[in-house]
């Protein structure tokens, strides 16, 4: 049945690091837009590959759904220091 949940391909797996907090949607808006500039998300990509962090160990240790949206969740209750 549905409800029993279904696997996710890899490329649709995300890790949100920090949530920031809900979005406008103007600003939704212009991200949909930059989806359709290779040249910006590219030059993006590149910025993003220019980062240095020191490595980090996550410890998963609270879980959660949302029922509405059929999504189950793992999170941190004390994320690294840095992030």
């Amino acid at each position: 049945a549905s409800e029993d949940g279904r696997p996710v391909a890899a490329a649709n797996l995300h890790l949100t690091l920090a949530f920031l907090g809900d979005v406008s949607s103007d600003k939704q808006r212009a991200l949909a837009r930059l989806r359709n500039w290779p040249d910006e998300q590219r030059a993006l990509a590149q910025l993003a590959g220019r980062i240095r962090q020191p490595g980090f160990t996550l410890h998963l240790d609270d879980a959660g759904q949302w029922l509405r949206s059929r999504v189950v969740w793992l999170g941190m209750r004390q994320p690294p220091r840095g992030l």
